[in-house]
Parts: C-alpha cells; structure tokens; sequence
C-alpha cells in the first residue's frame, strides 16, 4: 500500500470522534499560532546547538567532562554558551562561546582561556535545566533540553528524545516544564507526548505526510512543530476526534 494510501486510511479510521470528544472545543487560531511560535523557536535552537557541536568537534578533541550546551537568540542572532556547572562555585561555567557571523551557517567559536562564569540568563537556564531534569523520568534513552523564555521572565524547559540514529527522528516521551525566573521551581509540567515513535528522515518523494494521534493533550504540541520542519513534510495529529495539519513551515490548521 502506498504512503498516500495509508495517510488516508489512518485519517479516516481515526475521525469517529466519540461524544466525549465533542465536547472538547477545538483549538483558536490564537492558541495554534502561539504553538507555531514556540515550536519554530525550539527547531531554531535546536539548529543553533547543533551549529555549535559542529564548530566544537571541527577544532576541538571529545572530552570526558560533560558540557552542557544553551543557546539563546537576540537581535545579533543566536548564541551559544557550552560550559559545565561549577558545583563548588554555585556557578555555571562556560568554556567556549558560539555566535552566528551573518552568513548562513556560518558561525564563530570562542575559546574561553581560563572559563568564566556565564552571563545571567544561561547561569538561570542551566538551573532551570537542573529542575527539570531532576524531576523527568524517561526511558532508557538519551535525552536532549533546550530552554526558551516564557512570560513574566520564566522559563519553559523543554526534554525530549535526542536524534541518534542517522536518518531516524524521534517524537514523544517529552516533556515541557514552565519553570519560575530563579530556575529553581516547577510552576507547571506538561507531559506531550506518551510513548516514543521513530520515523525515517525520508523526503517528499518517499512519504507525503506524516500522522500520530495524540492521548494526553487536545491540541499539536511544539515538538510537532519541529517534527514537521525536520523532516519538512506535513505531520497531521488527530486529537480529541479532531486532525490538525502541521505543515512543513511550522503553521497549523485545523483540516477535520
């Protein structure tokens, strides 16, 4: 059966929405673009880490001291901070700086000789991650986290299944956490996805579309987002006796 012909029938066999359902009322146009928001900045994150494990591991051996890597986007771009907490200090440490240079993909690494104590936000993000990570419970997987500004100078923290497979992305098991301005408190967790799924990083040419349902949440979630732009390809998500499009660029649609 071809790929355009078992979208269609996963469509259809999960749109008998029950009476339950019906009483969710579907997402607003504000609630979806917010969502967009968010999942665009988390792939752009996950982009401007990436972009710095590629500098590091170009001019610099592995090491066995784990690094932790934050990144954080201003008006001059996204910057990356890779350093290791300092549990003498209280402090986190950053050993090398990434900075965008303007030029697609291009970026600069700095190396900090001796490391110095991160700027505010990242010593607060890396809290912030700490909190985060000290209450998630996973599967025997490893786990990536990225962390974005929320409002009120909170923190959303962010933990999910990390790419280790070529050409296989996983989505679920992830978690967001709505962590307080000192980093240090769970104001609320929103567990996004249940189990994990794996998918083959195949172009337009193989697959079409992609479809998951969800069970614990009414509405796309911002790894969905990421999902779509990664494999840049449609994922549809069924929700509440409901099917949302999530297009290759992030946006969202209601389509049943």
């Amino acid at each position: 059966m071809s790929s355009r012909l078992l979208l269609a029938f996963s469509l259809i066999s999960f749109c008998t929405a029950t009476a339950e359902d019906k009483k969710i009322p579907p997402a607003t146009q504000e609630q979806l673009s917010a969502i967009t928001a968010r999942g665009r900045s988390l792939f752009e994150y996950e982009r401007a880490v990436w972009e710095a494990h590629r500098a590091l591991a170009s001019t610099h051996k592995a090491t066995d001291t784990p690094m932790r890597f934050i990144a954080h986007h201003s008006d001059s771009g996204w910057a990356v901070v890779i350093g290791s907490i300092d549990r003498a200090k209280g402090s986190f440490e950053m050993s090398y700086e990434v900075a965008e240079t303007g030029s697609a993909g291009k970026v600069k690494l700095n190396w900090l000789k001796p490391s110095r104590s991160a700027p505010m936000f990242f010593e607060v993000a890396a809290t912030a991650i700490d909190t985060a990570q000290a209450d998630f419970h996973g599967e025997l997987v490893r786990y990536d986290t990225a962390v974005l500004p929320a409002d009120a100078d909170r923190f959303y923290v962010y933990v999910y299944p990390a790419i280790t497979k070529p050409g296989v992305l996983p989505l679920g098991g992830d978690v967001r956490y709505l962590v307080s301005p000192n980093g240090k408190t769970i104001i609320e967790k929103r567990p996004l996805h249940k189990t994990i799924l794996e998918t083959t990083n195949a172009g337009p040419a193989q697959v079409v579309a992609g479809f998951h349902s969800h069970v614990i949440t009414d509405v796309p979630e911002d790894t969905d987002v990421v999902h779509a732009m990664l494999r840049r390809i449609p994922e549809y998500v069924g929700c509440a006796g409901r099917v949302y499009k999530v297009a290759a660029d992030g946006t969202i649609t209601l389509t049943k």
